[in-house]
């Protein structure tokens, strides 16, 4: 199997107008498309080298949600300030075992959001 470069993390929604709000002014994502059909609505956004798509509608998970969405930040602390200063509910940054500078965010439906920056070995 070889992968491709886009990483797509699917969330269903059950307020969809909130969940695209968060996304897009909480954590202030690019959108890169949407749609209001028959079928239903949808939102994708760009969200470092990966995309977000928030779905509701007929053709979605019936159950809303998603475990947790992992998004790699240059910098873990100014990440943190940014998007407190935008009004997320977000846990401390904290340095992990395993060489990662981190904090959580808990997002419309359930999602956790992981954000973590990379430190440099030493």
């Amino acid at each position: 199997m070889r992968f491709r470069e886009q990483f797509r993390a699917l969330v269903t929604s059950s307020d969809y107008d909130r969940s695209v709000a968060f996304y897009r002014d909480t954590l202030g994502l690019d959108t890169l498309t949407s749609w209001d059909d028959p079928h239903g609505r949808g939102t994708v956004f760009r969200a470092a080298n990966g995309l977000i798509e928030v779905l509701t509608g007929q053709g979605s998970l019936e159950t809303p949600g998603l475990g947790a969405l992992v998004i790699q930040v240059e910098d873990a602390d100014e990440a943190y300030r940014e998007l407190v200063a935008r009004g997320a509910s977000a846990s401390e940054t904290a340095s992990a075992p395993w060489g990662h500078r981190l904090f959580y965010v808990n997002a419309p439906d359930g999602v956790r959001l992981v954000f973590f920056q990379e430190l440099a070995a030493g």
